[in-house]
């Protein structure tokens, strides 16, 4: 069901997928948005290690080179962050 603004009336259950965001931006969208409208966490990419090429393809995500948590969406800092700020509004995030 969608509410008067395009966005569903009920997404207590939904999870935005921000695919690809830096851990950054995902904080702040936990903060400005998901969290004022409802939703119930978000799901990130994978946060380990990966390689790199010019291409820049989404595969290089699955392609883990080492379990850091370090990758092209930012440094392990900033995900410890970025879970906090969204876990601190009452946001869940899976990876």
């Amino acid at each position: 069901m969608e509410g008067d603004n395009g966005v569903m009336s009920h997404p207590a259950h939904t999870i935005v997928h921000l695919f690809e965001w830096r851990w950054e931006d995902i904080a702040l969208e936990c903060k400005n948005f998901l969290a004022p409208m409802g939703f119930w966490g978000v799901q990130v990419s994978p946060p380990q290690e990966h390689p790199v090429s010019s291409d820049n393809s989404w595969k290089q995500r699955y392609q883990p080179v080492s379990y850091d948590l370090e990758s092209r969406s930012g440094t392990k800092d900033q995900f410890v962050d970025m879970v906090r700020q969204c876990n601190d509004v009452g946001r869940k995030v899976s990876g």
